[in-house]
């Protein structure tokens, strides 16, 4: 008998766990996505910045 309300015990505080973190991941959603949406503007920037030509650093010399 213990075994059991043991065991039941352990599944209600799962479900608990599972559904707080739901319930955060609901409520900070818009935050969630502005964190990885600035990450990918970040991570777009770098790889911009570090694999340009050498010939579009030099255009502006032709004139």
């Amino acid at each position: 008998m213990r075994k059991l309300f043991v065991t039941l015990v352990k599944c209600a505080v799962l479900l608990v766990v599972v559904f707080g973190l739901l319930y955060a991941a609901v409520i900070y959603w818009d935050k969630i996505v502005g964190l990885f949406g600035k990450a990918k503007q970040l991570c777009a920037e770098k790889a911009a910045c570090c694999c340009r030509r050498e010939h579009d650093d030099y255009a502006d010399w032709d004139e």
